[in-house]
């Protein structure tokens, strides 16, 4: 319990500590969403920019490229997903489910 919500409560003012407690709820999804939309952005850049890569490789006929290229595009998007699921210094943690497409692979709006 925050600060405020407990001074409102002590003030008898339980409406306005419930009313803040769900603004301080809100505002905390909100950045946790924030985050991950980040993190997301994060991971799609750097798969693009891997995938591109290896389609100049294989483009040029430059297979040894092409292969490091992917080998180290998906270990790069591995490493970020995985500290994604590991425990943040705040006390909340990305767990499985967690990052969700909004449609499935392959589909566009």
């Amino acid at each position: 319990m925050t600060l405020v919500v407990f001074v409102l409560l002590a003030a008898g003012y339980p409406a306005l500590a419930v009313a803040a407690a769900a603004a301080l709820r809100r505002a905390r999804s909100e950045v946790t969403l924030a985050e991950r939309e980040g993190r997301a952005l994060e991971i799609h850049d750097n798969v693009v920019q891997g995938l591109t890569q290896v389609n100049w490789a294989l483009e040029a006929g430059a297979y040894d490229v092409a292969r490091d290229a992917a080998r180290a595009a998906l270990a790069d998007a591995q490493e970020m997903v995985g500290e994604l699921l590991e425990e943040h210094p705040d006390g909340h943690a990305f767990g499985p489910g967690s990052l969700r497409r909004r449609q499935a692979a392959g589909e566009r709006a």
